[in-house]
């Protein structure tokens, strides 16, 4: 069992994703065998990180996330880590009051049991949460939060990413006017540099130049939203999908209709199929705008 584990996690470190996702769920199923219950949460939790971050396969994240619910009772440590993965799955599914509760449980845990890293992390999802629930106080308190426990690891450059983020949510909430002392690019860039200074996880720099690009095409300035795009190649599925979004937004600003339009088009099949309903709205939206376009292109107004 214990061999598995390693054997999915290097699996994981290759590239292999598909074999990484398939190893840790074997490893979760043999661990439960020899009564490792820890174990066996540990590489569900892992399992369906692979499922809903590296494959974009949310269906299976969540079967995988409920396959150990019984066993948790009894393993508080390893609740707290199950329920951010569930609030990060919840938010993915546009789930926002869900993904709220599960991450101020799993930090009321992570906090008794002094969990650390996990305290750190769900105040930064929390944030994000919060603002994209239209509470910006509410995510920049729950930044705030998350500064005493930010050693080790790339916590600072998560921290920083989670700043660009919420402020880039603020951003395209007021039309690309970001509030003063929010704007986003600033916070991005410290993310970016100090995701190269730490082990970062695959798709976690493409995260970043995925959303400068998002903060450049808000202020207008398409060639360095393409320059951004063009250097978040090789990201994760989930990432691909938000580059992909993007892609299409910059082609239609820059009078590509029809090139936005199969991009859209596209997209909503692979956000469909995930599902990814954030981006199965973007693609719909898009779409509509992208058919208004070409259809004033050919019968221009009188």
């Amino acid at each position: 069992a214990a061999l598995l584990s390693r054997l999915g996690r290097v699996l994981l470190t290759l590239g292999e994703d598909e074999d990484a996702a398939r190893t840790l769920l074997a490893a979760r199923d043999a661990q439960r065998e020899a009564g490792a219950l820890t174990a066996a949460v540990h590489d569900a939790i892992a399992a369906g990180w692979v499922q809903q971050q590296r494959l974009w396969q949310l269906g299976d994240a969540r079967r995988t996330l409920a396959s150990v619910e019984e066993l948790l009772p009894e393993l508080p440590g390893a609740r707290a880590r199950v329920l951010y993965h569930r609030a990060m799955l919840a938010s993915r599914l546009s789930q926002l009051r869900d993904a709220d509760g599960l991450l101020r449980e799993a930090r009321a845990l992570a906090e008794r049991f002094r969990v650390i890293d996990l305290i750190a992390n769900a105040s930064l999802k929390h944030a994000e949460v919060l603002q994209a629930l239209g509470r910006p106080e509410a995510a920049t308190e729950a930044l705030r939060a998350a500064e005493p426990h930010l050693e080790g690891g790339c916590l600072r450059a998560h921290h920083a990413a989670a700043r660009g983020w919420v402020a880039l949510l603020a951003a395209e909430a007021s039309g690309g006017a970001a509030p003063v002392g929010r704007a986003p690019h600033a916070a991005l860039e410290e993310a970016l540099a100090a995701y190269a200074a730490c082990d970062a996880a695959p798709g976690d720099r493409e995260n970043v130049q995925v959303n400068l690009a998002l903060a450049a095409w808000l202020r207008g300035d398409l060639a360095a939203a393409g320059a951004h795009l063009e250097r978040a190649e090789g990201a994760t599925a989930e990432v691909r999908g938000w580059r992909q979004a993007l892609a299409a937004r910059v082609a239609l600003e820059g009078g590509d209709a029809a090139g936005a339009l199969a991009r859209f088009d596209a997209l909503a099949t692979r956000a469909r199929l995930a599902p990814a309903p954030p981006l199965q709205w973007r693609a719909a939206l898009g779409r509509g705008d992208a058919l208004a376009r070409d259809l004033f292109a050919m019968e221009p107004p009188v």
